[in-house]
């Protein structure tokens, strides 16, 4: 058969438009306009606090709460519904072409959060709250992007518009509200994530890119039509079933550069400038625009033998019911199990199966090369003019032998059944926040194809790029991409934000980062610009830390700002030095600025006592005097857990907040949210779902704009149970004499402090002293007399330690408890008698006496006299008596 080589891909390419961003972009920069008239357009008016509410009571002005995705708006829709985005969650399990044809034989995944969030404005300033929703049993979902209303009361509807916008006419179609984009993201349940990986993600940045003016109808992974986004592909594969390549021991480094015969080569790189006008898989994968090499990265290739291929042929053609290997009548089953069979194979008998496996690094431009040794033969069964006993074994190197057929040294790579992986700069997998698409995305022994063999290799090229060389009869795959991209990266501007919480004059303002690709090649920074675009602060660059996250870049609210100016913060990726002006935009949010002040001090508050704050609507950061709304009305957000209505309040005239503490708050720091409207500014009521709430009159119910949100912090005073600490001194007590002992009392740090004032004594109840014992309780000082005054009553049953438990009570109600100790000193010596051998002090152990508590010596010495003799009638003297202890033995 004569040498043919496949001619190089040619497609249209889509155009590239602007740049695009990865990232939870909030972007506002508010322009006075015309509300729209009519009553859904009324309603979308109060999105923005509705969004307090269904955000689960944003953080106040002075809260150091962070913004992040726990703050959605959990917001379903129907697909049918126009301002909403719909589509499918699946993990992959063929590469086709075209988005919908692969999405369609997916496996849904169920129960996998979807993120959404929109902007417009003609710098993509505008940015609305974050919305989700949750996959069902078969993959589906949709988002309702509700309206909302920002800082200066512009109503922003979602109409899925990137056009530029007119200059005339209703504010809804004017420019500041057009150039709409949208930003989509994804959160695996934690069961998935050790499963599958990201491979496609529509609008996984800001898309379309900033800059671009015109509208995606025709967007293959998510059609822009009809005031909505429908159809959106997002797809996951699997990640825990792998292929394997040689024991790592047997892997060799690619060596050499140059060609397209017997070599697989391409690019990895960070797919951040995305791409307009995408009909599948090939078309998105291209590299260009913004986007940044992938350098570092460890790119590691196999192929199956000869022997292997031959083995898989035999296999299918016993157990497929005759199909033919990947033919037409060729099933996903029939691959699945097909695949499952050679893993079995390559596990047990790696080196049997595996060719060669190949090693390289991508470079600074994210190229790479693997170029094969190859296998003698034209084929993996038609060796040719090959000599029998060179045929089917490895080259020694890749300059070794030709990749033309028909010559005594012709080579081959087996294609369709080889398998290429990447790895980190570590050798290791890629994090779980990192996608990739590539031609083995989905994880099989697959290769490219062309023509007659366009499906022999299950078509992985349909994932690698348009314009990728494919050479059936060369053995070479060239011009193929790597498309990486962050799963979930997270750019926050903390607190503040656009639509619900605004910053005011000489608030300090962070940003929050984490999800970041850790990358040798990539380096971060943070861009600080005001509403016209202009940059106010540029923070240092940094790397990724081993929590994916860099440093916040805080800046400062202006003295000259006004209500309106907005700041926008936009995370940027350089690998290089940063040049701002070309540097990609990863991510952006944003704050709104308001001149209107409302803030508390924090006030002292005790138990069961009523205590008072007062607001300020004065900002000391700002030259002019602020004061409140004339018509300013006040209400209380969502109350901290364990707090009652009937606790606190707020006065809606005066912003007056009143709490009452509980004993279970004391020692507590309560922060109640409150918010001030205008009530010269009126916006609808809305429901859960951001419907407009009619009134008995059937019109939409209407209430005043907020305008200023703030925290009012009480602190309540600990009990005094719980900062001072009594104890008594253990006393000794020595029958005949009083022991008195006094409780004394510390502080938390164990310093002594003054009995507290007004404290009371009490003895636990059903305590009685010991048998012997008198004791008398001074309720007022805690003072206690114990006594054994009958000595007569000792004995050695007599009890000989005991405690006495005492309870305090203070003034607030709090008690403690505590227990004073007194033990038996029968002798007097200073050592009680539970450790004193001799109690009594007889000189004669507590073992040994028959009444250890009393001295008495009968027990222990014999008197012993010596016999005398006389006649009756006649005295007889007999000498003083001898005694002995109780072994006999004479004492002294």
């Amino acid at each position: 058969m004569a040498k043919k080589e496949s001619p190089r891909l040619l497609q249209c390419r889509p155009v590239r438009v602007g740049s695009a961003a990865l990232a939870l972009a909030l972007a506002t920069t508010l322009a006075p306009s015309f509300l729209p008239s009519g009553v859904d357009q009324a309603a979308a008016a109060q999105m923005a606090q509705t969004a307090v509410d269904q955000l689960a009571q944003a953080p106040a002005a002075n809260s150091d709460s962070q913004a992040d995705s726990s703050q959605a708006i959990y917001s379903p829709g129907k697909a049918d519904q126009k301002s909403t985005i719909s589509g499918s969650v699946k993990e992959i399990v063929e590469a086709k072409v075209g988005f919908g044809n692969v999405q369609a034989s997916g496996k849904a995944l169920k129960g996998v959060k979807v993120y959404a969030q929109w902007y417009e404005g003609e710098y993509t300033q505008h940015s609305s709250p974050v919305y989700y929703t949750e996959s069902d049993a078969n993959g589906n979902f949709t988002i309702k992007m509700g309206p909302y209303t920002d800082a200066l009361g512009v109503t922003r509807f979602f109409d899925a518009d990137a056009s530029v916008g007119l200059t005339t006419g209703d504010g809804r179609g004017k420019r500041d509200q057009k150039r709409e984009k949208i930003r989509v993201w994804t959160e695996l349940p934690e069961d998935m994530t050790d499963k599958y990986r990201l491979v496609h993600q529509p609008a996984a940045g800001i898309f379309p890119g900033i800059g671009a003016t015109t509208t995606p109808t025709t967007q293959g992974d998510g059609v822009w039509r009809g005031n909505k986004v429908s159809k959106m592909t997002i797809q996951y594969a699997q990640k825990d079933k792998l292929p394997q390549h040689l024991p790592e021991n047997k892997w060799a480094e690619s060596s050499g550069s140059g060609g397209n015969e017997g070599v697989y080569a391409g690019r990895a790189f960070w797919n951040l400038d995305v791409l307009q006008g995408a009909l599948n898989h090939n078309t998105v994968n291209a590299f260009g625009g913004k986007d940044i090499p992938a350098a570092g990265l460890k790119v590691v290739g196999s192929y199956l033998t000869d022997d292997a291929v031959k083995k898989i042929e035999a296999h299918v053609k016993n157990n497929f019911g005759g199909k033919t290997l990947r033919g037409k009548d060729w099933t996903l089953v029939d691959e699945a199990g097909l695949q499952k069979w050679i893993n079995e194979q390559v596990a047990a008998d790696p080196e049997g199966w595996v060719a060669e496996t190949l090693t390289t690094t991508t470079g600074a431009d994210g190229k790479f090369e693997l170029r094969w040794k190859g296998i003698y033969g034209n084929s993996h069964n038609n060796r040719g003019i090959v000599p029998a006993d060179k045929a089917g074994k490895l080259a020694g190197s890749y300059g070794e032998g030709r990749w033309t057929n028909g010559a005594l040294d012709s080579k081959h790579v087996n294609m369709h059944w080889s398998y290429v992986s990447i790895l980190g700069k570590d050798g290791k997998p890629l994090p779980d926040n990192i996608g990739a698409l590539c031609p083995w995305a989905l994880g099989q022994w697959a290769g490219p194809g062309f023509g007659t063999d366009l499906n022999a290799g299950a078509g992985a090229h349909y994932f690698g790029g348009d314009g990728a060389f494919i050479g059936n009869t060369t053995d070479g795959y060239t011009g193929w991409n790597i498309a990486l991209a962050p799963q979930a990266l997270k750019f926050d501007v903390v607190d503040k934000n656009t639509t619900n919480n605004w910053a005011t004059i000489g608030d300090k303002v962070q940003t929050d980062t984490a999800g970041l690709p850790i990358s040798g090649d990539l380096s971060y920074y943070i861009e600080w610009v005001d509403k016209n675009g202009k940059a106010v602060k540029t923070c240092e660059t940094a790397k990724a830390d081993s929590a994916t996250r860099i440093p916040s870049c805080e800046l400062e609210v202006p003295a000259n700002a006004q209500t309106g100016d907005m700041f926008i913060a936009r995370l940027k990726a350089t690998s290089g030095n940063p040049i701002p002006a070309n540097d990609i935009v990863l991510a952006m949010d944003a704050f709104a600025v308001s001149t209107y002040y409302l803030d508390y001090d924090p006030v002292d508050a005790k138990v069961d006592e009523e205590t008072t704050s007062n607001p300020k609507f004065d900002n000391p950061a700002s030259e002019p005097k602020e004061t409140e709304p004339e018509n300013a009305k006040f209400e209380l957000g969502k109350l901290p857990e364990g707090v009652t209505e009937d606790q606190v309040s707020v006065d809606e005239k005066t912003g007056v907040v009143t709490f009452t503490p509980t004993a279970a708050q004391a020692g507590k720091t309560l922060k109640f949210p409150v918010v001030m409207r205008n009530a010269d500014l009126q916006v609808p009521v809305l429901d859960e779902n951001g419907d407009p709430v009619k009134g008995d009159d059937g019109q939409p119910k209407t209430q005043g704009r907020i305008v200023a949100r703030a925290n009012a912090t009480f602190k309540v005073a600990d009990t005094t149970a719980a900062t001072v600490e009594p104890a008594y001194e253990g006393k000794l007590v020595v029958p005949g004499e009083e022991t008195k002992s006094a409780p004394s009392f510390t502080d938390k740090d164990g310093k002594g402090v003054e009995v507290p004032e007004d404290a009371k004594f009490s003895i636990g109840d059903g305590f009685t002293a010991p048998e012997g014992y008198v004791y008398n309780f001074d309720v007022f000082t805690g003072e206690i007399t114990v006594t054994f005054p009958d000595k007569s009553k000792l004995n050695k049953d007599t009890v000989e330690e005991f405690d006495v438990p005492v309870t305090v009570t203070y003034p607030d109600g709090s008690i403690d408890k505590t227990e004073a100790k007194f033990k038996l000193d029968t002798d007097g010596d200073g050592e009680p008698d539970v450790t004193d051998p001799d109690d009594d002090g007889d000189g004669i152990p507590d073992g040994d006496d028959s009444n250890p508590k009393v001295p008495n010596a009968n027990d222990h010495f014999e008197p012993v006299y010596e016999d005398g003799s006389g006649k009756p009638g006649s005295d007889v003297k007999i000498d003083a008596p001898k005694f002995t202890d109780k072994d006999g033995n004479p004492t002294a």
